[in-house]
């Protein structure tokens, strides 16, 4: 349209397109590209990973049957068997560990650790282990390095050798910074070796100055002794253990022992038990000079180190 007379101008459609049309979309898009289908190896490798999606859903009909609608053709593409896409993700994995190598040679920094020993609610005890660093491009990193399973004692000197195996395997040996992990004296015996072994000449004083502390921990500490009171480690530890059997007796009695706390642990407890008496506590309305207390909700277990407890919140998600 013309701005000053109004008239309509008739647009003819130009000689050159810079967008497709959906035919030549698809055609563009094409997986029988090599590039193009490493892509969307990786783009699906990436969604398994990041999703939880168990490899066996390949296999389901339904899906391919959905995916071939989006795309027809599609299916001759995918893995017809959960073995093929497992070894992608294996194959993803080590590339990725490849390039992380890379980066950690070329690091600005020394490559600082963390780290924590753990037991899995299946029994299994795991090493987490981070690296902390300035890329070659000054950016702050942090990237996880390990997840291994730790067999025998969990001493400093059985720790020591899973953290040493993971640093070599990286290959950052002779650039090792600092180590931040719990309070735990195995942590200390840990730090120590892992320093002798790769910095012979180290002094003690500068070997303690490199194991550096978990502020959390510490906080969590506090938490436990507060809310248990003295031997707060040892009574946490059978409550866990109580929790693990599935003694819920046995866990009510400990929480009994602690108290006013322990008593509104094991109401809280007793509300959240049953759905009837969680639906009564949300009704419950004050109203007038209570009812900045209207709303509440029994929240979810909250977990300090190794002691569970729950808590009352305001409009909590159930």
């Amino acid at each position: 349209m013309d701005k000053e007379t109004g008239e309509l101008h008739t647009h003819t459609r130009p000689a050159t397109r810079n967008q497709p049309n959906l035919h030549e979309y698809g055609e563009q898009r094409s997986l029988s590209s090599k590039i193009n289908f490493e892509s969307f190896k990786r783009l699906l490798v990436r969604w398994i990973v990041c999703c939880h999606i168990a490899f066996f859903q390949f296999e389901n009909t339904f899906f391919r049957a959905v995916l071939d609608f989006l795309y027809p053709g599609l299916d001759k593409y995918l893995p017809k068997a959960a073995s093929t896409i497992r070894k992608w993700v294996i194959d993803a994995w080590q590339a990725e560990k490849r390039s992380l190598r890379a980066e950690l040679k070329d690091a600005h920094s020394a490559i600082s650790l963390s780290f924590d020993l753990w037991t899995s609610p299946n029994g299994h005890a795991v090493l987490g282990v981070c690296g902390h660093f300035i890329s070659q491009a000054g950016r702050r990193r942090t990237v996880v390095l390990a997840l291994r399973e730790v067999l025998g004692d969990h001493g400093g000197e059985n720790i020591a050798q899973s953290l040493l195996a993971v640093i070599r395997d990286y290959g950052f040996q002779g650039n090792v910074g600092y180590f931040m992990a719990d309070n735990a004296e195995s942590n200390d015996v840990t730090v120590d070796l892992i320093l002798r072994v790769l910095y012979p000449n180290m002094s003690a004083k500068h070997r303690k100055a490199r194991r550096l502390r978990c502020f959390g921990h510490i906080v969590n500490l506090c938490a436990q002794d507060f809310i248990v009171g003295e031997d707060a480690d040892k009574i946490c530890r059978k409550i866990q253990i109580a929790y693990q059997n599935q003694n819920y007796g046995e866990v009510q009695r400990l929480w009994k022992q602690q108290g006013a706390i322990g008593m509104m642990q094991n109401l809280i407890r007793y509300i959240r038990n049953g759905p009837q008496r969680r639906g009564f506590f949300r009704r419950i309305k004050k109203g007038g000079l209570l009812a900045e207390w209207d709303g509440l909700e029994v929240s979810l277990s909250i977990q300090f180190s190794n002691l569970n407890t729950t808590a009352l919140s305001r409009d909590s998600q159930y």
